[in-house]
């Protein structure tokens, strides 16, 4: 494993983290006694995906007014498994959902999970936006991203959903 205070002491120790993260972390489910090293006191724990894990610890390396982005599964907003991760991001500040279906394309040739793309802005206040649940075709790749539209979820309804799912809108 990675030891990032080591390798990056004077930006996470001296400068408050860093700024920025970009990620597409592994989508592998992880189970104890599958892996030579053993995951252990992590809030997520109980989500059972290394992605969980990359994205809790890039919350504790993020600057205050950080910004992190990841590619992953979208169970991240729509499964019940995930709600300590769904809490952990919600509790840090304003968190953007975009979610996107594999037929009739998918997000990346050859990879078919379903994913969703997933922004914290930390300088914000606790708030989740949603885009719709994209359905689209090898021909629409270029404009893609361009057709993604948020919408604020109410936060009684995020407090409601936390526990199951986030609506795709």
């Amino acid at each position: 494993p990675f030891h990032w205070l080591a390798e990056y002491y004077d930006i996470i120790n001296g400068n408050g983290g860093l700024d920025v993260i970009i990620g597409n972390p592994p989508y592998i489910d992880y189970h104890a006694n599958s892996f030579s090293y053993k995951i252990s006191k992590y809030k997520t724990i109980n989500c059972g995906n290394l992605y969980a894990y990359v994205l809790e610890k890039e919350s504790q390396i993020i600057s205050i007014n950080g910004r992190m982005s990841n590619i992953v599964p979208v169970s991240v907003m729509s499964t019940p498994g995930y709600f300590s991760l769904r809490n952990l991001l919600f509790k840090l500040g304003t968190n953007y959902y975009a979610s996107f279906n594999i037929h009739p394309c998918c997000l990346f040739e050859g990879a078919h999970p379903r994913l969703a793309i997933t922004l914290l802005d930390k300088s914000g206040k606790s708030d989740v936006f949603v885009t719709r649940y994209h359905k689209w075709t090898a021909d629409e790749r270029p404009i893609l991203f361009h057709r993604c539209s948020y919408l604020k979820l109410n936060n009684d309804i995020v407090k409601q959903r936390m526990s199951q799912s986030f609506p795709k809108i």
